[in-house]
């Protein structure tokens, strides 16, 4: 029995597999008298209020580009780790703050001593700790460095593996929410020291260049398109979320705990199941284990030849994400193991708008035939 798709963009389109596409970006979809997904972004925060603002972003680059001149300003030394999204490095010039890149391991978690070492020389106030993938970093290593900033796109954790954000390790969490809720846009910043997020300001122009593109098959050009629609983000100072996604986002702050409790868990059964099936395709799945509470987006994996894979996966109605291609300036401070990672990686999607059948599909697909 073809399992029912969730209401995403393309539904309905006929592929070589049949059915509709799984994975790719969120698209505002139109329910058609289903529930919305339920998920809280109160629930995001720890329950006592941040002592700083918390604002909402168009993005989030431009919700950490916020937090940097919130909490660094006009020529900060900020610490990046070496293999990470460019968007890291785009936040920190647009703040005018000067990227300082740190290494890390084949997880992306850092090479303490060498972050220790470069924040030294550096006089850097300001470090982005990122939980890449779901592999949450060292809490007790980032307490001894005065963490200032951390990453939670990929987790919905803190470090010390709470389902709330606090302010126990960081001065400021960020989060790009459209990996994690069902709306086009959104970055959310927010801040437990004292600080001021500049308002603001921006244009539906936005919005309008992610429905164009989205407009277009899925495949290299919808690709380009994507990624042009993010430099419109760029040349806005803090970029506002578009006023369909600020409804979408009203509309899901209202759901209970338990809704964010039952997304993570089927999140976490999802990428269970296709792990275990994706035994003997020849992909190699990275940190099998996740820890307690963390919900990642995908599932992480390394093939000797991803480009293909993802190009036969593509042709099979599943989107995979390439992370990421190095940042110019970091590559020469990338560690042996993430250049190997950076070459190698692939993500499969396992969010909790899918079933298991939905991840069979995908296995099945990174078989070779």
């Amino acid at each position: 029995m073809q399992p029912a798709w969730p209401a995403v963009h393309g539904q309905g389109r006929r592929l070589g597999m049949g059915g509709a596409w799984i994975g790719g970006e969120w698209q505002l979809p139109d329910h058609r008298g289903e529930p919305p997904l339920a998920w809280s972004p109160g629930a995001f925060l720890a329950p006592a209020a941040p002592a700083g603002p918390v604002g909402l972003f168009g993005s989030g680059r431009a919700a950490l580009r916020a937090a940097i001149e919130a909490l660094g300003g006009h020529g900060t030394a900020v610490l990046l780790p070496a293999y990470g999204c460019l968007a890291l490095t785009q936040a920190a010039l647009q703040a005018g703050a000067r990227p300082v890149y740190y290494p890390g391991d084949g997880l992306a978690r850092p090479l303490w001593t060498a972050l220790d070492q470069l924040a030294a020389h550096h006089d850097a106030g300001l470090a982005v700790l990122v939980h890449a993938f779901g592999v949450l970093q060292d809490g007790d290593a980032a307490r001894q460095l005065v963490l200032r900033r951390e990453d939670c796109s990929h987790t919905l954790c803190n470090a010390s593996g709470s389902t709330h954000l606090g302010p126990e390790i960081t001065a400021a969490a960020v989060a790009s929410l459209r990996k994690l809720l069902p709306i086009p846009s959104g970055g959310l910043c927010a801040l437990w020291a004292p600080g001021h997020l500049p308002a603001p300001s921006g244009s539906a122009a936005f919005a309008q260049a992610r429905t164009e593109a989205f407009a277009l098959p899925p495949g290299p050009e919808r690709c380009r398109r994507l990624q042009a629609c993010e430099q419109l983000l760029d040349h806005i100072p803090a970029g506002e979320l578009a006023p369909d996604a600020a409804a979408a986002l009203a509309s899901l702050a209202a759901a209970p705990e338990s809704a964010l409790q039952s997304w993570r868990q089927r999140t976490r059964r999802n990428r269970e199941a296709l792990a275990s099936a994706l035994d003997g395709s020849g992909c190699r799945v990275v940190h099998a284990q996740l820890p307690a509470a963390t919900c990642p987006p995908g599932l992480l994996l390394r093939h000797p030849d991803r480009t293909r894979l993802a190009a036969r996966l593509l042709a099979g109605g599943v989107e995979a994400v390439l992370h990421w291609p190095p940042t110019p300036a970091a590559t020469p401070h990338m560690s042996r193991e993430e250049r190997l990672l950076a070459a190698s990686a692939l993500t499969l999607p396992c969010d909790g708008r899918w079933t298991e059948p939905h991840m069979l599909r995908v296995a099945a697909g990174c078989r070779p035939h």
